[in-house]
């Protein structure tokens, strides 16, 4: 997939890194009255992960001028959650495995800087050099470009390790590849359809996908 040996290498944190859609589907459910949603059962939650999650929104009923105030309440909710979220089997040797080759690895995510930097330090993660947050509605592009600058990189020194279709589209529009993974919130199927410059079906294909085994 990539012949060139990225400098930088972004990571999403939801479905990602940590494995937080099943809170996401607990959360709704306690709080659906407090948050205007529809309760969900784990199996029509499965579902979502087949459409992009914008199209979430629509499917759990959450109008757009309500969607702030949704995200905000499940942010503060996994904040009570962080120790008992599970990093996802194999992301730890990944992690240091991309380390050890002086690639600078840093998190953008749409949860609070403040939640993946407990999760990090929680899961011993010291490798990761940074984390940014942007908003879910804003998408993560600007805040790509902005890393690009400000580590001086050119587009093809940097790639983008994510698990929506959002995370695809983002890294497209800021003209880096995406190696979108199928463990978290879409499915592979959906993932493919919108061509990321590859897929992983498990951590460890992350470094195949780079030429590093």
């Amino acid at each position: 997939m990539h012949n060139k040996i990225p400098k930088l290498i972004l990571l999403d944190f939801d479905g990602t890194m940590a494995d937080t859609f099943k809170e996401m589907v607990d959360i709704n459910n306690k709080l659906h009255k407090e948050l205007g949603t529809d309760p969900i059962d784990y199996l029509e939650a499965i579902q979502l992960r087949e459409v992009p999650m914008r199209d979430w929104l629509r499917i759990i009923e959450i109008p757009i001028w309500k969607v702030p105030k949704f995200i905000r309440t499940i942010i503060n909710e996994l904040e009570k959650r962080i120790s008992t979220l599970e990093l996802f089997p194999d992301m730890k040797n990944v992690i240091q495995s991309l380390s050890d080759k002086d690639i600078v690895l840093g998190v953008i995510t749409t949860n609070s800087k403040e939640n993946v930097r407990e999760f990090l330090n929680l899961n011993g993660l010291k490798q990761i050099s940074f984390v940014k947050h942007t908003d879910f509605l804003s998408g993560k592009t600007g805040v790509i470009k902005e890393t690009l600058n400000e580590f001086k990189l050119s587009e093809d020194e940097v790639i983008y390790i994510g698990d929506t279709v959002g995370d695809i589209k983002d890294a497209k529009r800021a003209g880096i590849k995406c190696i979108a993974v199928t463990w978290g919130y879409n499915t592979e199927v959906l993932l493919k359809k919108y061509e990321p410059a590859a897929v992983a079906n498990k951590p460890e294909e992350i470094l195949q996908l780079l030429n590093f085994q």
